[in-house]
């Protein structure tokens, strides 16, 4: 699944580590409360898109945020 996320991925690849890891913890939740009558039967559907930023993708320079984009490119927050 990963490399073919990452054929299509135009961001750092640690953006699709967090992506299958946060689909996956989705579906094991929803899964366990469907089991258990807590939830409807139909499989979860995301409400807003989201990006989760690794450890690995930032780094505190000072007083601002860096947080790498694709390879060498970053956007930085002060």
């Amino acid at each position: 699944m990963r490399d073919e996320l990452e054929k299509v991925n135009v961001l750092a690849s640690h953006y699709v580590d967090k992506a299958i890891s946060d689909a996956y913890s989705v579906l094991r939740s929803w899964r366990r409360r469907a089991e258990k009558g807590r939830a409807s039967l139909r499989k979860p559907k995301l409400k807003r898109v989201y990006v989760r930023v690794k450890s690995t993708l930032r780094k505190v320079e000072g007083e601002s945020v860096r947080i790498t984009v694709r390879p060498y490119e970053y956007i930085t927050f002060s």
